[in-house]
């Protein structure tokens, strides 16, 4: 160790770059330290002014690699998009998200850029932006003060000093072989972990599953470059929470369901989570023999459905052939969902689901066409005991209905749904209609406090509007149940109404819509400018 400190002693000077060969390094007037290679041996050099050289170097370039050794940060290639730069820039490097992260200015110099608030807020040590392996070893960091920091500890008696983000990080195909299926397979490797406090599952092969993948608190999924795909005649979810354990009796509902906290399903913009080629049937006592898809058939038709689960992460995935809703969340908090590809033509063909008592969530980045609403508030907290079918509805939709009415007698507002933000959703409409944006509510559940922003429509086919405030599907509303809610900058091309409301609403501030054709039945408690 004493030997490193003194080798880096006097270089704090920013990164200089890649290079092809030591050769090709520039002459510097200033200490400062490079990497020399490719991706996979990268090797680190540190240039020493005359009369500020360390014991044992000489002044120029000193290959440090017998030091430090050499690092392999092909995983970086993976997660940092590099793309043509703007603003004058040579290049522009980004995350997953697009946010510029660094980049390299018209002069050759490699610039940090802070990343937003919210990252930084789950960041430590006062980083804005940490770069690690799959691991979780930290590779280098922007300090606060926007700087590039290396953090060059590559050997054992260094780790407690890495920022460790997880206790165990597994890539999935470990565990396959021959014989077994892949569900299977992925059993094995959540029960693998399953002792730790933070999990890593690295998805890096595709798979074909026949049931669902329930996770449990304090995971992540990493699907890299892969595909999940659903087995011919499967119903059941892709991911769910491991509170929710189903039976085989598709009417079943839970007296209670547990806590979950800190899940994350994230991809890499190039995976994809694919639903039934061939769903599943059943002889419906009314309609006859029919696919197992939309709301008549309950929870089980949603591609992702997790309850009571507080603090979550879903991005970078393309979703296809869903059955029903597409993502589906539960008195959830905390979540952030964005930049998604949903593509749905089924009934009910709803994108994003926030039902009862889901609060404090982020969703942007949005896309895709939808045969029902793209992004659903929807607060229906009918807290009797509902037993089914009702009417032509088979399954609930909602697994936690049975404690709604002790955790509304225990705090009144327990099922609204409030604090929600919605940026930049582009969305088609398929053929049945459905909306962009709705905040529906019902049974005096309210929804409260919800900003949308950039919604657009690019094409749609019979929608009566693009955003709907409204109350149906039950009784009990309450005039204001739906309140502050603020949308700016809405484009809407085929709905007969950019804006849609049929019930009492308060403080509701809408501007900048487009074409501003709009159908509200109580005006008073709208203010609507440009």
């Amino acid at each position: 160790m004493q030997t490193k400190v003194s080798a880096l002693s006097g270089i704090d000077s920013p990164f200089v770059g890649y290079f092809d060969s030591a050769g090709k390094l520039p002459a510097r007037t200033e200490p400062a330290w490079a990497l020399v290679g490719d991706l996979a041996t990268a090797k680190p050099y540190a240039y020493y002014v005359a009369g500020n050289v360390p014991s044992g170097y000489s002044a120029g370039w000193n290959d440090l690699s017998g030091v430090l050794g050499t690092y392999d940060f092909t995983i970086l290639k993976d997660i940092v998009e590099s793309k043509e730069g703007s603003n004058g820039h040579i290049c522009d490097f980004c995350d997953e998200e697009g946010n510029l992260l660094f980049y390299v200015d018209e002069n050759g110099n490699l610039i940090s850029k802070n990343k937003n608030v919210e990252y930084q807020s789950l960041l430590t040590n006062s980083h804005i932006c940490d770069f690690c392996d799959e691991e979780g070893n930290l590779l280098f960091y922007v300090d606060e003060n926007g700087q590039f920091v290396a953090n060059f500890k590559n050997d054992e008696k260094d780790v407690e000093d890495r920022n460790l983000a997880y206790d165990i990080c597994i890539r999935l195909s470990d565990f396959l072989s021959s014989g077994k299926s892949h569900s299977q397979s992925i059993k094995d490797a959540l029960d693998f972990v399953s002792p730790f406090s933070r999990k890593l599952i690295v998805f890096d092969v595709d798979v074909n599953i026949d049931e669902a993948i329930l996770l449990d608190s304090n995971t992540t999924v990493l699907l890299k470059q892969c595909t999940i795909k659903q087995n011919d005649d499967v119903f059941d979810n892709v991911f769910r929470g491991k509170n929710v354990q189903l039976t085989s009796d598709y009417s079943y509902i839970p007296d209670s369901v547990e806590s979950l906290e800190n899940i994350r399903i994230i991809g890499d913009s190039k995976s994809r989570i694919i639903g039934c080629d061939i769903n599943k049937k059943y002889n419906h006592p009314t309609l006859g023999m029919q696919d197992m898809t939309g709301d008549f058939y309950g929870i089980r038709t949603h591609m992702v459905n997790f309850s009571r689960l507080s603090g979550g992460e879903f991005y970078g995935i393309s979703f296809s052939l869903t059955r029903g809703w597409c993502l589906s969340f539960e008195l959830c908090s905390n979540l952030y969902i964005h930049d998604l590809t949903i593509n749905s033509n089924v009934k009910n063909g709803d994108g994003i689901d926030l039902r009862c008592g889901c609060t404090d969530c982020r969703i942007e980045r949005i896309k895709g066409s939808t045969s029902d609403d793209m992004v659903a508030c929807t607060a229906l907290g009918d807290t009797s005991d509902r037993t089914f079918p009702v009417g032509n509805t088979l399954f609930t939709s909602e697994i936690t209905h049975r404690m709604w009415k002790s955790l509304k007698d225990a705090s009144p507002d327990a099922l609204d749904i409030r604090n929600i933000m919605i940026n930049d959703v582009d969305n088609v409409g398929a053929a049945q209609g459905g909306h962009g944006i709705i905040c529906l509510s019902a049974y005096g559940s309210k929804v409260t406090h919800v900003s949308m922003n950039n919604i657009r429509e690019a094409a749609g086919q019979n929608r009566e509007a693009f955003i709907k405030l409204y109350t149906g599907y039950g009784t009990g509303y309450n005039d204001n149940d739906i309140s502050d809610i603020r949308i700016n900058n809405v484009e809407a091309v085929s709905a007969s109404y950019t804006l849609m409301s049929n019930c009492k609403c308060n403080n509701v501030w809408a501007n900048k819509l487009s074409p501003g054709k709009n159908s509200i039945t109580y005006k008073d408690g709208f203010t609507i400018t440009n």
